[in-house]
């Protein structure tokens, strides 16, 4: 999570002892200011808890990667219909919980171009 993110959750404590350094797909390291402990995260099923790591500067709000899938112990199905479920274990809890997906073209209403180009539509 970037930074100024994390600045606008208020005043959520940071750790600056758990520091991590991140490795980039582009192969290019940083290291991370710290950690914030128990941030809940809602799936519209219930809060989760997660140590999020804070980074300087990211083009995200939030990312997700293999931590995140390793401790929930995500499952994904993928549909011909182009939807997707994403199964997630509660690692504080182990309450199974399921979230369906639609395509991300239908989630995207501040976005004109996205809604007229028919190019995205299929996408």
């Amino acid at each position: 999570m970037p930074a100024r993110v994390w600045w606008s959750l208020g005043s959520i404590p940071l750790q600056p002892d758990y520091k991590l350094t991140m490795e980039s797909v582009n192969t290019s390291t940083n290291e991370t200011l710290g950690v914030m402990e128990n941030m809940p995260l809602d799936f519209s099923t219930g809060e989760m808890l997660f140590q999020v790591q804070i980074v300087e500067t990211a083009n995200f709000n939030v990312l997700l990667g293999r931590p995140f899938y390793t401790l929930t112990s995500c499952k994904m199905e993928d549909m011909p219909s182009s939807e997707q479920d994403i199964t997630l274990i509660d690692p504080n809890t182990g309450k199974m919980i399921c979230i369906p997906t639609e395509p991300w073209i239908k989630k995207c209403p501040g976005c004109a171009k996205c809604a007229e180009d028919d190019v995205a539509k299929g996408f």
